[in-house]
């Protein structure tokens, strides 16, 4: 028999162990989507004056989203759904997306279940639930072109953005700063893999998609390290990886050079968008 101090210092460990299990799995939503916990010093800005303001009827609640039209007049145009990252929310993507508008892109930015002016609570079955009524609102709009619906994830917004290539058609999916799978991170916490409940698994959607697949992620990212975006590159059958200089939040560092090698991206690819010159898009 070990000693009674060193059994009661294993029991003491063990207890430690446990409460600090407990505290992460109890916590888990709450670290994985803080945006629904978070205050703003100031109002969030309204949408555009020609944005289109919709409510997303889930079974959580209703859930905003911005539908932004093209700056360039024409029919059945190329269509943008993007997903933004855990601690975002819809206007943030504003000033970038704009670029694409004016490029005859429509865009449809989506909030999660809990965040902003949204109802619910955001948790995997939920955010996937609006994932897919945002697309079927998107395609429903006689100006947009089915055929060209291209779906972006930044950071967490990777998880439904993969997810959907699932379960509706896409022409093309973008991954910004994204990650496999979030059981990935349960060692960093030292916690098993099975405690994790929201299992975003971004490698195997991917691996199942036949499409081509744009990843932009940074080498020196503090949050998801850049392993994960080669790993989702060497699972995409028609990949491409892109190397950005910038960490996490701050992705793309420059926008513009962004947005062009992602346009000439998807034409390479088949999927052909308009060019509008950038200088245009923000009039």
């Amino acid at each position: 028999m070990p000693p009674r101090w060193l059994r009661l210092t294993l029991l003491l460990a063990v207890l430690l162990y446990a409460t600090w299990a407990w505290l992460l799995y109890g916590g888990q939503r709450q670290m994985l989507y803080p945006g629904a916990w978070m205050t703003r010093d100031t109002p969030p800005p309204p949408p555009p004056a020609d944005a289109v303001v919709l409510q997303l009827p889930t079974s959580a609640g209703r859930v905003e989203a911005w539908y932004l039209p093209p700056r360039v007049a024409g029919a059945r145009v190329p269509a943008l759904l993007l997903f933004h990252g855990n601690n975002e929310t819809v206007d943030r993507w504003l000033e970038e997306t704009s670029t694409l508008r004016a490029r005859g892109i429509a865009v449809l930015l989506t909030e999660y279940p809990g965040y902003g002016r949204s109802e619910g609570k955001p948790e995997l079955a939920n955010i996937m639930e609006t994932a897919r009524a945002a697309y079927d609102a998107l395609v429903a709009r006689p100006e947009v072109d089915p055929a060209r619906i291209i779906v972006m994830g930044h950071s967490l917004g990777g998880g439904p953005a993969s997810a959907l290539t699932r379960e509706r058609p896409v022409a093309a999916l973008v991954l910004l700063s994204t990650y496999t799978r979030i059981t990935e991170f349960a060692a960093s916490y030292l916690l098993p893999a099975f405690l994790v409940e929201e299992r975003w698994d971004n490698l195997s959607a991917v691996q199942a998609y036949a499409g081509p697949v744009f990843i932009a992620h940074a080498p020196a990212d503090p949050v998801v390290p850049f392993a994960h975006a080669e790993a989702l590159a060497r699972a995409a059958r028609r990949g491409r990886l892109v190397p950005l200089a910038c960490t996490h939040g701050d992705c793309p560092p420059d926008w513009p050079a962004f947005e062009g090698e992602l346009v000439r991206w998807l034409a390479e690819a088949g999927v052909a968008v308009g060019t509008q010159p950038l200088h245009d898009a923000r009039r």
